[in-house]
Formats: C-alpha cells, sequence, structure tokens
C-alpha cells in the first residue's frame, strides 16, 4: 500500500502542500471488488465517513439505500453495492453476505439527537425544538433499542475482520483514523490525496450545530438509559478491541449544545 509520509493532523505544512485540491470526482471500481460493509447506527457519521473514504481513494462508495439526495449530491453511486469501496448499511440483517466491515461507533446521546434530525429535517437540517418536546421522550428508547442491537450484531455476531472507527476520536484525529481504514481497505493514496481530503473534510452534508442544549431535550431518567445503553456496548468493545480499552464516551456536561 503506497502510504503517507504525512504525519500531523491540520498542520499548516500539510495544508500548504495542497496546491489545488478539488473533490474529488469519483468512479467505479475497475473491477469487481470485495463487499465491505460501512456499517454504523443511523446517526453516527456514516455520510461523512464515505465522503472522506471517496476523498481519499477516488473510488465511489456504494449503498443498500438509494437516497435520491444522496445520489444527486456527492454519492453518484448511492444505489450500487458492486465495483463500490464500501457498501453503506443501518442493518443488522445479512450481516454474513459481507466480507470484512468498517463499523463507526458514536456516543448514543448524539448518535440518536443526529437520527431525529436526520427524520424530521434531513441530512442537514433540524428537527424543531417543538418536535423535541412532544416526540423525543418517546423516540430516545426505540432509538437506544436500535442502536445497541446493531452494536451487539455487528461487533459480536459478525466473525469476519472489523475496523472499528470511534467517532468521536476520528474527529479528534482525522489522519491517523483515516490511514487505519486506507489499510484496512487497501487503499492505494499519494500524500496530495490525503492533504486533499484533509483540506476538504467537511462535504456537502455537514450539519452545523443545533442551538438546542443537553438540559433542555434529556431528563435524567433519559440520561440513564442512555448510559446503561453505553455500558453495555462498551464492555463489548473493550472485549474485542483491546486497543480501545481505556476509552470511554464522553461525559456530557449541562449547557452542551447537542
Amino acid at each position: 500500500m503506497c502510504k503517507s509520509k504525512l504525519s500531523t493532523d491540520h498542520s499548516s505544512s500539510i495544508l500548504e502542500a495542497c496546491h489545488t485540491c478539488r473533490p474529488r470526482k469519483v468512479k467505479l471500481g475497475n473491477y469487481s471488488l470485495p463487499k465491505i460493509a460501512l456499517a454504523s447506527a443511523p446517526g453516527s457519521g456514516n455520510t461523512w465517513t464515505r465522503h472522506l473514504l471517496q476523498e481519499l481513494s477516488g473510488i465511489a462508495t456504494g449503498s443498500i439505500y438509494c437516497d435520491k439526495q444522496l445520489r444527486d449530491g456527492e454519492f453518484p453511486f448511492e444505489c450500487n453495492t458492486k465495483r463500490v469501496l464500501v457498501v453503506k448499511t443501518h442493518e443488522e440483517k445479512k450481516v454474513d453476505s459481507y466480507v470484512r466491515a468498517v463499523v463507526v461507533v458514536r456516543n448514543p446521546i448524539f448518535s440518536c439527537f443526529s437520527y431525529f434530525h436526520f427524520l424530521h429535517g434531513g441530512h442537514v437540517g433540524y428537527a424543531t425544538r417543538k418536535q423535541f418536546e412532544n416526540d423525543y421522550k418517546t423516540f430516545l428508547p426505540r432509538c437506544l433499542r436500535k442502536w445497541k442491537a446493531f452494536h451487539f450484531k455487528w461487533l459480536t455476531n459478525f466473525t469476519k475482520p472489523v475496523h472499528l472507527v470511534l467517532y468521536d476520536d476520528m474527529k479528534l484525529h482525522l489522519q491517523e483514523n483515516l490511514k487505519g481504514m486506507a489499510e484496512f481497505l487497501h487503499i492505494n493514496y499519494s500524500d496530495t490525496d490525503m492533504c486533499c481530503t484533509l483540506r476538504n473534510q467537511r462535504g456537502m452534508f455537514y450539519r452545523e450545530k443545533s442551538n438546542i442544549t443537553v438540559e433542555s431535550v434529556l431528563t435524567a431518567d433519559m440520561l440513564s438509559y442512555i448510559e446503561q445503553a453505553a455500558g453495555r456496548v462498551l464492555t463489548i468493545i473493550h472485549k474485542k478491541f483491546p486497543k480501545y480499552s481505556e476509552f470511554r464516551f464522553q461525559s456530557i456536561k449541562p449547557g452542551k449544545i447537542l
């Protein structure tokens, strides 16, 4: 694999090395590629990860879904599952149809919050405060059940190779996470590819933060449910991935904007 020589995330020297960076025009692989899942619970950064992988590799990513907004945006092969680098899925079904998987894990507080925004506002829009007040209390338990079931399936029942990506860690250490995914997916890339991916990291479907704070949405009981779900999945992560034995989901303080 062609490894990058760049070593420091977001440094000025890295960005200066990119003379001209434009959004990558992606294409299907020249031949049949192994079916690799890009698996995550809804709201966990799957679309952002697809964008990053396309920018780095120039190879299209696919999906088991057929989202017109994504297809008309930066994912022209949204509906494909063949000759693509990875296949997006939020499902726990038919996992054995994949030969390996990149699994993206996000703090369930933010995962469920992001998914609720998506259901009411699309990829970059927002749910209203009133929708949170009326619906989030009943939505959250369903979302947490889905979040737990998804991770149990992919991190315990799926016995083929798995590369774990922790969303919060990827935000902090983007280059290192890109290198890890590139090695797992056998992506050849140049220094310029990496540099331009770092420069163009946001993509078209980045959602800005809302103006809603933790205490305006989550009660003490809701936070307790979230902690229980997170704890069960953390136990699996610590057991299966010793590298992350010290990892904990970020604690949420009052006033935090979600």
